[in-house]
């Protein structure tokens, strides 16, 4: 049936305005008990559930846009439940419907995280000295290791992660220096210790960067089951510095 002429619950409000065929309509499914926010500018409109349960696991939420405010400038639609979230753009330039599904992450680090991460000294296959990083940092919204010329180390989260529902683990790289260097790169390891070999047959899974700039590394885990560490290994084999800087990590 079309939502369109028909009236719908919103924000749990008993409010059952009417559609009307000039409206625009975001329909976001999204997992059930989800908190739903659309914002643009100044404006936020945000709900907690609406009056359809698509079944045990998700539900509908549905945010009505007026033709006034009918633009080429997008919607930001986020959808927050525990820990995980998810965030979609949509433009709505035309009445109809716009219908968005959100896929959520889970995030390891994000913005405004400040801590659990712990460094340590590894050597890895080359001749590389395993020394402890020379700073790990967070600070404007980003993580940032630095490593030694011709050391090596490795970065992980304090606890593992349960990774068995998970397809894919994601590093959103805002910057890496170091050029060719064989182990810069996103790790899972299923334990963690200081001197030990793990560059990179020790590692679960492991991802070279590509590249200095601003990249997204993936791993495939869907293979995985159960608690991993999840690492980043920096190494530096010339003259400077390698300084890795981080905006997420997150699994989906």
């Amino acid at each position: 049936m079309s939502i369109f002429g028909n009236p719908i619950t919103l924000g749990g409000s008993g409010s059952t305005p009417i559609i009307e065929l000039t409206d625009g309509v975001i329909h976001v499914l999204a997992p059930a008990d989800s908190i739903v926010t659309i914002s643009k500018g100044t404006v936020t409109e945000s709900f907690s559930g609406l009056e359809h349960v698509a079944d045990d696991t998700f539900d509908d939420y549905y945010f009505i846009i007026k033709r006034a405010d009918f633009n080429a400038t997008p919607w930001t639609v986020e959808a927050t439940l525990g820990n995980e979230t998810a965030t979609e753009q949509v433009v709505v330039n035309y009445p109809g419907n716009y219908d968005i599904e959100m896929s959520f992450r889970n995030y390891i680090y994000k913005a405004g995280d400040t801590g659990g991460w712990t460094n340590i000294a590894w050597k890895d296959t080359s001749s590389h000295t395993a020394t402890a990083a020379t700073s790990i940092s967070f600070a404007n919204d980003k993580f940032t290791i630095t490593q030694g010329t011709s050391h090596s180390s490795i970065t992980y989260h304090d606890a593992k992660v349960d990774l068995t529902e998970y397809s894919t683990l994601t590093c959103d790289v805002y910057s890496w220096n170091a050029n060719a260097d064989a182990g810069n790169g996103l790790y899972i390891l299923s334990s963690v210790a200081s001197t030990t070999v793990v560059y990179p047959s020790a590692a679960a899974q492991y991802q070279d960067k590509v590249g200095t700039g601003s990249q997204l590394i993936t791993i495939d885990i869907s293979a995985l089951n159960g608690e991993y560490y999840v690492a980043i290994g920096t190494v530096r084999t010339g003259s400077i510095n390698t300084v890795a800087t981080i905006n997420s990590i997150y699994l989906q």
